[in-house]
């Protein structure tokens, strides 16, 4: 049986999160995905391009963002490439300790990577050349 998938790539723009969105709400219908892993993949789709977007400096038509999303025996993986400004999250998120000062979330952000990373297995980020490389790998209880 072959392991479902999902392969888009789009403009970098704002609005263009819902298409992804969409695409990818799709694929999880067309693939019976039960309701807390479709709506969990969702949350992290969006959060990781709004971030891209946003803070990557690529709301911009001539750039591109590839995304995939695909079903393993062992988790569901999110992928994203992008030509954005240089930032690694899960290095981002070790140098931040919420556990110390809660509030240290209010001062320097990061909120929506938080909640991102509650859900995930790991976080694997490179940059090659002039693109980010993210993987998101996310096991559910039942699996």
């Amino acid at each position: 049986m072959k392991t479902p998938s999902l392969n888009i790539q789009f403009q970098s723009n704002i609005e263009n999160i819902q298409y992804a969105l969409n695409s990818l709400d799709e694929f999880c219908y067309k693939n019976s995905v039960p309701d807390l892993e479709h709506k969990k993949l969702l949350i992290l789709t969006d959060e990781i391009l709004s971030n891209i977007i946003k803070y990557g400096k690529l709301n911009d038509d001539s750039q591109f963002i590839s995304f995939s999303c695909k079903k393993t025996d062992e988790d569901w993986q999110l992928e994203f490439e992008d030509r954005g400004i240089h930032f690694d999250p899960a290095n981002y998120l070790e140098q931040i300790n919420y556990k110390e000062d809660p509030d240290e979330i209010k001062k320097v952000g990061g909120l929506g990577l938080k909640i991102v990373n509650n859900f995930l297995h790991s976080m694997d980020y490179h940059r090659r050349g002039e693109k980010n490389y993210l993987r998101l790998k996310i096991k559910f209880i039942n699996q």
